[in-house]
């Protein structure tokens, strides 16, 4: 009898160390008492849309007012018959001609002395209520700027209202009688747009064009004969550059 007792006290023992240990935690139980499996297997990293480069909108006139240097992006140039050549600041030339007054001058980009007042020719780069070229020679100089593009891409070239104005005693006036002035958009040599007349209405229609690192869109206009402060509005040059 005895020993049937002792059996069944060792029974209940194993029967409660049995429930102890099941309700013990465990790594794989959920808060909800379900176990959960591991696989082993892992999911793919979500594929991501490359994201749109957004272009980058290049007001000329919006760096031209206080600019000082040429470039990176903008430069003021002219051709006098030996390719593209910088312009200079006026105000750079004081000691050229002290009477002259050039430190007065302000947003004024002109020929070297050498090549332009001393030569009678007064053509410049200026800032008047907007950026304009100014064509006060014989005949024969180019005058403008020129965009450079920071990396390959895609340059987006804004309509350019190019209105043309003549200057008398600081009034503009409509052109009338005067010569006509050739005025043109270039991708490094190629020729993108011209026009040739003295409409003050002119305008390019919008250019879309591929551009490498260090390529130049140019807006240049000239005269083609003897003319006395003829305007050309740069005013609404511009390039819309997305990079590749």
């Amino acid at each position: 009898m005895i020993k049937k007792i002792l059996a069944l006290i060792l029974a209940g023992t194993i029967a409660v160390l049995a429930c102890a240990c099941s309700g013990s935690g465990d790594d794989n139980t959920s808060s909800g008492g379900e176990t959960s499996e591991t696989t082993g297997e892992t999911s793919a990293p979500e594929e991501t849309e490359p994201e749109e480069q957004e272009p980058v909108v290049g007001a000329m006139q919006e760096e031209f007012i206080g600019d000082t240097e040429q470039g990176p992006e903008w430069y003021y140039i002219y051709d006098n018959g030996n390719g593209w050549q910088e312009l200079i600041l006026a105000g750079t030339m004081v000691d050229d001609n002290p009477e002259a007054g050039y430190e007065e001058y302000g947003d004024n980009w002109r020929l070297p002395y050498a090549e332009g007042d001393e030569q009678g020719n007064y053509s410049s780069l200026m800032f008047w209520d907007s950026v304009m070229i100014d064509i006060a020679e014989e005949c024969g100089t180019v005058l403008g700027v020129a965009w450079q593009a920071p990396s390959d891409g895609t340059a987006v070239i804004p309509s350019w209202a190019h209105a043309m104005k003549k200057n008398s005693n600081d009034t503009l006036y409509d052109l009338v009688n005067d010569p006509d002035v050739t005025v043109r958009i270039l991708h490094n040599d190629e020729e993108l747009y011209s026009y040739v007349g003295k409409d003050s209405s002119a305008a390019s229609e919008e250019l879309t064009v591929e551009v490498k690192a260090g390529d130049r869109i140019y807006f240049v206009g000239e005269a083609g004969a003897n003319t006395t402060e003829t305007l050309i509005d740069f005013g609404t040059v511009s390039v819309d550059f997305t990079a590749a």
